[in-house]
């Protein structure tokens, strides 16, 4: 669950330094500045003086948590910042301080009171704020691969694998059922591969499958050469290699998805006893 969109990642050389870090975080900050309120999409807004001098005073902390709205997350900020040099630093800070300078001239100048303003300052601390909250909730939980194990283990029906097939195939036109019904007879007990039109296919499920080749291959024997079947657009011959039953994902494959459905789980036991409080 993440509330944010997708984080840009920077590109980094062999020394680990962002390429263009500096005017990867100008263009971050620049969106902020100059994008339109709703309603004026596309239209330019006026020319800001990036130089302006800054009347707050921006930290190092307030400069990488700005440059963390753009880059996904506090960690690679941090990182992205120790990768800057001082120019870089200082040219994020006069732009973060001349962000903080014109959310103070809009405060003053009443833009909260208009709906569309206040909607979206709303909900961008909302988002913040639950995201937040996620990370420390999951930060409280039991995200072992002793816990994930235990909870994997009692509820196998969670992570299962759909029933799978390989097979191999040979497709005709649909005026070529004669000419398919032929070549199977040319092959008598040899295997569909000595044909140079046959296509192995590999662990599909069956539901993404056309429901008569998939019912087909079912229940046909193994490595028999089965068909001529119609399917739509033709007809195949077919030869069942392997099958796979339903059953559960092996633990190490579904792990991170264990993890994160007991974040999940952790959050609603968490909602559920707040709303119980008082």
């Amino acid at each position: 669950m993440r509330f944010r969109s997708t984080p840009m990642k920077p590109s980094y050389t062999r020394n680990k330094r962002p390429l263009g870090i500096a005017f990867f975080a100008v263009l971050i900050l620049s969106a902020a500045l100059y994008r339109g309120f709703p309603g004026e999409t596309g239209v330019p807004a006026p020319d800001v003086p990036t130089a302006a001098a800054p009347v707050y005073r921006i930290d190092d902390e307030d400069a990488v948590t700005l440059l963390s709205l753009g880059l996904g997350g506090q960690d690679v900020a941090a990182a992205a910042w120790s990768a800057m040099n001082a120019s870089e630093k200082q040219a994020l800070r006069d732009q973060a301080a001349l962000i903080e300078s014109m959310a103070q001239a809009a405060e003053q100048e009443g833009l909260l009171a208009s709906p569309d303003v206040e909607r979206a300052v709303r909900w961008g601390r909302n988002a913040y704020l639950a995201d937040a909250w996620e990370k420390k909730t999951a930060a409280e939980a039991d995200l072992s691969d002793s816990a994930a194990r235990v909870f994997y283990e009692a509820n196998l029906q969670r992570y299962l694998e759909s029933a799978a097939v390989r097979y191999r195939q040979v497709t005709y036109s649909s005026g070529q059922k004669k000419a398919a019904a032929s070549a199977k007879k040319r092959l008598r007990k040899a295997s569909l591969d000595s044909l140079k039109e046959c296509v192995t296919v590999d662990w599909v499920k069956y539901d993404a499958l056309p429901p008569v080749l998939a019912g087909a291959l079912r229940s046909a024997p193994l490595l028999q050469v089965m068909g001529p079947l119609e399917v739509p657009g033709g007809h195949v011959l077919y030869q069942v290699l392997e099958r796979r039953k339903e059953e559960p994902a092996p633990f190490e494959k579904c792990k991170d998805q264990i993890k994160s459905d007991l974040v999940k789980i952790a959050i609603k036991e968490k909602l559920e006893n707040l709303k119980k409080l008082p």
